[in-house]
């Protein structure tokens, strides 16, 4: 969300779209640049006036670039080359910083001022996190879950002492969407790549 606003971008059967949710009016709209490079499984987060994302190899147009970013007030996509390609998993957003999360369970933190990006090595033991969900929470990194193989793990990361530590399981290991609100994170819904079972909310 970026000036009280939501933007989604990419994706399987839209890989360029670009569109803008307003819940004052409850209205959708699309942006006037299309996403650049046409993007599925990306990791996207707002800060500092514009809508990053950083993202696996593009189904067209700029493959050597793995990021942009798009400057809402200029209506323009510009490239991020300091950050990494990411896959799989998600982004936030504390103390400035951006926290970008992949699939082999790294995290990439990124500093828009000084546009310098860093990768933080996985929490031991190392596990891959394809499809978890990175979130902001308490002052700290969560990378919550993810599959291949699945996992109810929760991994914590500090960014003041810059230590891992593990967090609370989740009740069944997926792919998954999450979701800060208040002093809870929000979990739903999910993905598996093998036999399939429930899979409900969580808090």
């Amino acid at each position: 969300m970026l000036d009280g606003k939501l933007y989604i971008m990419g994706g399987f059967g839209d890989p360029h779209g670009f569109k803008r949710y307003d819940p004052v009016t409850n209205s959708w709209s699309d942006s006037a640049s299309p996403c650049r490079a046409g993007r599925d499984h990306l990791a996207a987060f707002a800060i500092d006036g514009g809508v990053y994302f950083s993202a696996a190899p593009p189904q067209d147009g700029d493959f050597a670039t793995a990021a942009f970013r798009y400057d809402i007030a200029a209506n323009r996509w510009d490239p991020r080359p300091e950050l990494s390609q990411s896959f799989g998993s998600h982004a936030a957003i504390l103390n400035g910083r951006a926290y970008v999360g992949n699939l082999t369970g790294t995290l990439q933190e990124y500093d828009p001022n000084q546009r310098v990006a860093r990768i933080i090595s996985r929490a031991l033991p190392p596990r891959p996190r394809d499809h978890s969900q990175v979130v902001a929470f308490l002052g700290e990194i969560w990378m919550i879950a993810g599959r291949s193989p699945e996992t109810t793990t929760v991994a914590i990361y500090d960014p003041v002492t810059e230590r891992w530590r593990n967090g609370p399981s989740i009740a069944r290991g997926r792919g998954l969407a999450a979701a800060v609100v208040g002093d809870q994170i929000v979990i739903g819904s999910g993905e598996v790549l093998g036999p399939t079972h429930p899979a409900g909310a969580e808090r």
